[in-house]
């Protein structure tokens, strides 16, 4: 995609943009804050928000429940380790897993497992057990 901003001189020339999501970030500042940019910033800016962009996943699971309180939603994505150890640790330090959200989370989860496992198992032992009567 290709959009154009104002450039900061002369103020009728326009910059290219190549990433929408640099477009769509720089439209939502005042305008003299966008046109102070010049055009080896915005190319600064595309080339550090092409490293950040979200890939293809092998397992990209999304989906929204009905709640009490409302819908929540879900994501699950999966695939081979692509960031830094740096960036892991970061990520570790701003988004802990030990959060009360989490732990609710993978209890509810849990739940459900031992339920369904439950009923999975005494449907095979039925089975079983029907054989063998």
């Amino acid at each position: 995609m290709d959009t154009t901003l104002p450039n900061s001189t002369p103020a009728s020339a326009e910059l290219p943009i190549r990433n929408s999501g640099i477009a769509n970030l720089l439209s939502r500042m005042p305008e003299n804050a966008r046109r102070s940019f010049s055009a080896e910033q915005i190319q600064w800016l595309e080339e550090a928000a092409e490293e950040t962009k979200w890939r293809w996943h092998p397992v990209n699971l999304r989906f929204s429940l009905p709640a009490f309180l409302g819908r929540y939603y879900c994501v699950v994505v999966a695939g081979k380790e692509r960031r830094s150890a740096e960036r892991r640790r970061q990520e570790r330090v701003s988004h802990p897993m030990g959060t009360l959200g989490n732990m609710l989370f993978l209890a509810g989860l849990a739940a459900v497992g031992t339920v369904v496992g439950s009923v999975v198992f005494a449907q095979l032992l039925v089975w079983f057990l029907a054989d063998k009567l």
